[in-house]
């Protein structure tokens, strides 16, 4: 059996999608118990566009950018994601062994308002570098430190960030 990191570092990607999946099950389940209007699904099949879900409940749309992160290092933000109606970026932090969640950090607008500006941020660098040796800057990914984001204890006070008061809305 590989040690966590080393299994983190070689299961990235499917982490990310085991992350993914474990968030909007806890969300949709959330909303189910607080009897919230029925939750519309999409999934983007390609990460360029700044967002990973979209969710629309209770005629709120939201652009969603996931990010897992176990670290304290700056949050690299795709800047389209600001482009987008009720755009915003959700780090989900997780503990390496069991993936289940600790927190989360926040980055986004009231219910149907777009996400504040991300110009003053500088532009995240790539991870590997050029043939000179040098990291160049990475087109449209900005670098958020963790100080911008406002921290959310559980999957109930995600769910009011995104959707506002939904508790038994639904018809």
């Amino acid at each position: 059996m590989a040690a966590p990191g080393e299994r983190n570092f070689r299961n990235s990607s499917y982490r990310e999608m085991v992350l993914e999946h474990l968030f909007v099950g806890s969300l949709l389940q959330h909303l189910w118990e607080k009897d919230a209007p029925p939750v519309e699904l999409l999934r983007s099949s390609v990460d360029d566009c700044g967002y990973d879900i979209v969710m629309e409940c209770n005629s709120v749309v939201r652009h969603i950018q996931l990010k897992g992160s176990n670290s304290k290092k700056p949050v690299g933000v795709n800047d389209r994601i600001g482009l987008k109606p009720g755009g915003c970026v959700i780090c989900m932090i997780f503990d390496p062994e069991t993936l289940r969640f600790q927190k989360f950090l926040w980055l986004g607008g009231e219910p149907s308002k777009p996400l504040p500006s991300l110009k003053k941020y500088r532009h995240a660098k790539h991870v590997r570098a050029n043939a000179k040796g040098e990291k160049g800057n990475r087109q449209n990914t900005k670098s958020v430190p963790r100080g911008a984001f406002t921290k959310l204890p559980d999957i109930s006070t995600v769910a009011q960030r995104l959707f506002g008061n939904i508790e038994g809305t639904s018809k």
